[in-house]
């Protein structure tokens, strides 16, 4: 629980970072305090006080405190690799499966790119090397790739399916690595409000 309290201070990419250093058989249990988390007592922020210095005190206030909640668990998994994201879904899932439902629909995976706007893939495509692209779409499915080669140059898109074609095997983890790097770029470019995900279609959302 205290683990789960500090990661809910944590900006998504540090937390999964400390998950990933946990010991195997406590992460899915921490993720799914993180995810249960919801109001925490002032006394219980100023126990915390001496170890976790002014980060969270600056947070007691003396009002309840909203932290954690199935956002920042999916924020977290979006920030982890394939072995530990499904080692903390399944014991979510073990504990409950109701919770980690809410986890998944909250999550974005690289196939979610086709949510984005065309004006919105071009900013994510132009913080994104060649060669990460390339080993990226390596793994995808053609729904991704089509919004992709339709929002590259034709010379960028012949360029990067020639390597495609050309390309020996590789290892399934650098492609994980790849799609990961390409959809934290998109998740932090949402955050700073500049490009709309419309997560599942949008749910029949307007977006004006």
């Amino acid at each position: 629980q205290t683990i789960a309290l500090i990661l809910a201070h944590l900006d998504a990419g540090k937390s999964a970072e400390i998950v990933s250093m946990l010991n195997e058989d406590i992460r899915g249990d921490v993720a799914y305090r993180l995810a249960t988390l919801d109001r925490i007592p002032p006394t219980v922020i100023n126990d915390l006080d001496t170890i976790l210095g002014d980060e969270l005190a600056a947070s007691g206030s003396g009002q309840t405190q909203q932290v954690g909640g199935v956002h920042a668990v999916a924020d977290l998994l979006n920030y982890v690799d394939k072995s530990n994201e499904n080692l903390i879904i399944s014991k979510i899932d073990e504990l409950n499966p109701e919770l980690a439902e809410e986890v998944r629909n909250l999550m974005f995976t690289f196939d979610d790119l086709i949510y984005i706007d065309d004006r919105g893939i071009q900013q994510v495509l132009r913080e994104v090397g060649n060669e990460d692209l390339t080993l990226a779409l390596r793994g995808a499915g053609d729904e991704v790739r089509e919004k992709i080669f339709e929002n590259l140059s034709e010379r960028a898109a012949d360029l990067i399916k020639e390597d495609l074609e050309s390309m020996g095997p590789v290892r399934l983890s650098d492609v994980e690595t790849a799609q990961q790097g390409i959809t934290n770029t998109a998740s932090r470019l949402e955050d700073e409000g500049k490009i709309v995900i419309a997560r599942g279609g949008g749910g029949g959302e307007v977006l004006v």
